[in-house]
């Protein structure tokens, strides 16, 4: 086995904007030699100063290493630089530029068109957290490629996934994260709304709502069961019934106040649609059958 330590694994690293250059430092604090290539080369001017290699174009920088990390700004600025990137024995291209699962799958066709060994992969997280343990990073493709570089790959942050062999499956992941995240920020959002409009001070509630999020993560692989199997138990968050009533002044609290009431209003159209179904006794999470995707088994 290769001793690591003493032969650690050159990396080159395509593309040196917010994102690419903390790739590139992670790698160069993990003591790995680093060859950094970017459009506009004044970008690698801060890399060179830690240890890295600056080279002159594409070619140059590929020839570098084996393991080639692709992060620019967008997909046809990764296609532009996939079709520099000569194959070579070994040589696999890891491109976690932010894209579409379509752009994913086109990228993963474009590369092996042209015989390059290819990964795709997705960061969940900001530049300031590379490295760190609350970084998520995503890979789908061939496996013994991912395993191969996994040690490496490993240094932009140790909870590190591989998905499968569908090169569209993290982009997708980081796609269905981020509206997570947008629907959890635009919820608590309108919390604080309504708690301002009573003159209080929003940051008192912060930690209640704290509590309650952290309660409802503990739930999401048992709801993701129910989605699963199709068995919507009421003891996990109640009956539609029961949440009938909820929803309803849930709303009149928000509207009387001033407080934008759509989403909720939207909610309760949900529940009061599986209801008149004649399906109120079951669990809240059935109101899933309402948006179910017709491809979903």
């Amino acid at each position: 086995m290769t001793d690591i330590a003493s032969h650690p694994q050159p990396v080159t690293v395509l593309g040196t904007g917010l994102m690419g250059a903390a790739l590139a430092e992670a790698l160069l604090k993990a003591g790995r030699p680093v060859t950094v290539w970017n459009r506009t080369s004044a970008k690698a001017e801060a890399l060179t100063a830690l240890g890295a290699v600056h080279a002159g174009d594409v070619a140059e920088a590929a020839a570098a290493s084996r393991l080639l990390i692709l992060c620019v700004r967008d997909a046809p600025a990764a296609r532009t630089v996939l079709d520099a990137i000569d194959p070579a024995p070994g040589r696999v291209v890891v491109n976690l530029t932010t894209s579409s699962p379509e752009e994913a799958r086109d990228a993963a066709a474009r590369a092996a068109a042209r015989g390059l060994d290819y990964l795709d992969g997705a960061i969940q997280a900001g530049a300031h957290i590379i490295g760190r343990p609350e970084a998520l990073l995503m890979y789908a493709g061939r496996e013994p490629l991912f395993r191969a570089h996994e040690e490496t790959l490993r240094v932009f942050g140790p909870d590190t996934r591989f998905l499968g062999a569908d090169h569209a499956l993290p982009a997708l992941f980081d796609l269905a994260l981020l509206g997570l995240v947008y629907e959890l920020w635009i919820g608590y959002l309108h919390t604080l709304a309504l708690i301002g409009a009573e003159g209080l001070p929003v940051g008192s509630f912060a930690s209640a709502a704290g509590k309650i999020v952290d309660d409802l993560v503990q739930h999401f692989g048992a709801l993701a069961t129910e989605v699963e199997t199709g068995r919507y138990d009421p003891e996990t968050f109640g009956r539609l019934v029961d949440h009938e009533v909820i929803s309803g002044r849930l709303v009149e609290a928000r509207a009387s106040r001033g407080v934008d009431a759509e989403r909720l209003r939207h909610v309760k159209r949900l529940i009061d649609r599986r209801i008149g179904q004649g399906l109120g006794e079951q669990g809240f999470s059935s109101i899933f059958e309402s948006f179910r995707p017709a491809a979903m088994p």
